[in-house]
């Protein structure tokens, strides 16, 4: 499930990137500016938890790397810079709204939220904390596997039109496949997860 996340999210992003063609450039680096920010907003926040002694000089770096950004922004004309869908709005973009469900479920698991154990279908004793990493339900495990699957043939779709490579000659087969496999909310709904006390 940790991975078909990542899958899910990156296969979307290559969607887009696909889609925006000559807009390309401006969407990829309105994501390099958006990480330069990020990590400007990391060393302030090291820097106030007494982690970081080079602050000035590691947000000179990170500025000149911007500037740098901008000029190359600039000699390729390359206007306004662009930022990626929502995860929710690209999923409903490119046809993948009832894997978000899936992605969003997924989220829940992998940090241990209350919401994730509102769908296990075994009781907990009282006075238990049930952790879990591994279901033996076959359905789950399909099912997980089919999110997973979705998006890489999605992003080996979006990639090869990218780079301009050819498709191998099974890709609309491969994608036929993935779309049919079943995933959804009734499959994620019902999941079961083992115990340990």
């Amino acid at each position: 499930m940790i991975l078909g996340r990542s899958l899910f999210v990156e296969a979307l992003r290559l969607a887009e990137i696909e889609e925006a063609g000559d807009d390309r450039t401006a969407l990829v680096l309105g994501w390099a500016n958006s990480s330069i920010k990020e990590k400007k907003g990391l060393i302030e926040e090291a820097s106030k938890l007494g982690l970081e002694k080079e602050k000035e000089i590691m947000l000179s770096h990170l500025d000149d790397e911007q500037k740098g950004l901008q000029a190359y922004a600039r000699r390729k004309g390359v206007g306004k810079l662009r930022k990626f869908l929502h995860v929710r709005d690209a999923a409903a973009r490119y046809g993948r709204e009832h894997d978000y469900w899936s992605y969003s479920f997924g989220h829940e698991v992998v940090h241990g939220s209350d919401t994730a154990f509102l769908f296990r279908r075994k009781k907990v004793d009282n006075d238990t904390v049930a952790i879990s990493n591994r279901t033996p339900d076959p359905e789950i495990i399909a099912g997980v596997a089919s999110f997973a699957a979705k998006s890489v043939v999605q992003a080996a779709r979006a990639a090869a039109n990218v780079f301009g490579c050819k498709m191998v000659s099974n890709y609309n087969s491969c994608q036929r496949k993935s779309t049919n496999l079943p995933m959804g909310y009734e499959m994620v709904a019902n999941t079961s997860f083992q115990q340990t006390r």
